[in-house]
């Protein structure tokens, strides 16, 4: 699969506010996900890299 461009632009800020969550705790989720390749952020962009590895992570850490 394609990587996928978020549709809007979003900040860490808004990213924290849609999760309910401080900036901090985003900011090391997003670095964790970029260390893997699994995104790639920019000013107020996130591509997912490889949505479904992407996936595969989130249902690995559910199941953890």
């Amino acid at each position: 699969m394609s990587p996928i461009r978020a549709a809007a632009p979003l900040s860490q800020h808004d990213l924290a506010q849609l999760v309910v969550s401080s900036r901090e705790p985003v900011v090391r989720s997003l670095g964790e996900l970029r260390n893997q390749h699994l995104i790639h952020t920019a000013r107020q962009r996130v591509t997912l890299q490889d949505p479904v590895a992407l996936r595969n992570h989130r249902l690995a850490q559910l199941r953890s």
